[in-house]
């Protein structure tokens, strides 16, 4: 069951504010801003952490009130199987809305649905900022990214980039594995991940790219988006572990990967290509050394060029599959986010206004 109001509230200050009295922190939630200040948007997916999700809010909401900004907030309820709190409950913070999905997506795909339905219901010229729910997304970096927003004249998606990361030795090693396979596989490195602002007028041209059901991120980069970063370090989570296990970690890169499957499938098809050359130079040689040599050819040569002759084979077979389905998931009929989008959405309940 989620945890009532006053247990967040209790963990929602920093060092910095642990004096403050539960009242101070209803009062900076309930700030009124004026009509006329420009509204913001901030969207999260959620999936059973709603402490965390409510404490991010709490310390958020005087962040962007204090820079003159109206904020309203959308969580995308992931298929949660705890419930979010009540009306009653969370009364002190304002304009909270709750989009509850019909099944569990995956936090990609969440994403994927609440962009597609603030293209469709949001009116008007304004940033939304997209961040995880957890914490690890610091609230105090949202300024940054909304300043930069500001000097890009609202035209350009701004993507929070790590300069530090806060999770241990194991992670870190096949995260810059993952790097690494992703420069060699699509050519460039993993700069960024979900951690953003994007322009509201950039909704409309986002929420009508396929790839966008499988990676955020990599589908505001496939699609030519116009896109810059700022350095930004992560955070720790409020409560709890991680929801996000080695399998599901894998999933993910997968699913960026796939983002840039014709780049990926070229790229494959000059490493293989490399290699049936350096295949079919060995083979001259092993022949050309049987056909115009007098001195005997050790048997082992004749095993190893048959060996490679059959890796030939198999490689060439592999890369027309591959091709193949590349080709044809060209062809095929894809998920639209703007038309398929609605049939996984159950309800949008307004816990505050």
């Amino acid at each position: 069951m989620p945890r009532p109001i006053a247990y967040i509230f209790r963990f929602a200050t920093d060092p910095a504010t642990e004096s403050m009295t539960m009242e101070t922190l209803q009062a900076q939630a309930k700030d009124d801003t004026p009509s006329s200040s420009p509204s913001v948007t901030v969207m999260m997916p959620v999936f059973n952490d709603w402490p965390s999700a409510f404490t991010l809010i709490v310390r958020l909401n005087p962040l962007l009130v204090q820079e003159g900004y109206r904020p309203s907030y959308l969580l995308i309820d992931d298929g949660s199987t705890e419930l979010p709190p009540s009306a009653e409950e969370v009364e002190a913070i304002p304009d909270v809305s709750v989009l509850h999905l019909r099944r569990n997506l995956g936090h990609q795909r969440a994403l994927c649905i609440g962009i597609s339905w603030l293209a469709k219901n949001l009116h008007g010229a304004q940033p939304i900022v997209v961040m995880d729910s957890d914490g690890e997304d610091c609230p105090e970096e949202v300024k940054r990214l909304l300043d930069r927003y500001d000097r890009e004249h609202g035209q350009t998606f701004v993507f929070a980039e790590r300069t530090r990361r806060s999770e241990g030795f194991l992670f870190k090693f096949f995260y810059n594995l993952y790097c690494f396979l992703h420069i060699f596989l699509v050519g460039h490195r993993v700069r960024f991940g979900n951690f953003s602002v994007v322009p509201s007028r950039r909704l409309p041209s986002l929420s009508v790219v396929p790839e966008l059901w499988n990676h955020y991120a990599a589908a505001v980069v496939v699609s030519k988006q116009p896109y810059t970063t700022v350095s930004t370090e992560r955070g720790e989570r409020y409560f709890g572990d991680s929801k996000m296990n080695f399998t599901e970690l894998v999933i993910h890169g997968l699913s960026a990967l796939s983002v840039f499957s014709d780049r990926l499938s070229v790229r494959i098809s000059f490493f293989v290509f490399g290699l049936l050359v350096l295949i079919g130079a060995a083979a001259v040689v092993i022949m050309g050394a049987q056909l115009f040599t007098d001195s005997a050819v050790p048997e082992w040569v004749t095993l190893t060029g048959g060996l490679l002759f059959l890796c030939a084979i198999q490689l060439i077979t592999l890369l027309s599959v591959f091709c193949f389905m590349v080709l044809a998931n060209r062809k095929g009929n894809t998920f639209l986010p703007i038309r398929d989008y609605q049939y996984f959405i159950d309800h949008v309940k307004t816990l505050s206004r």
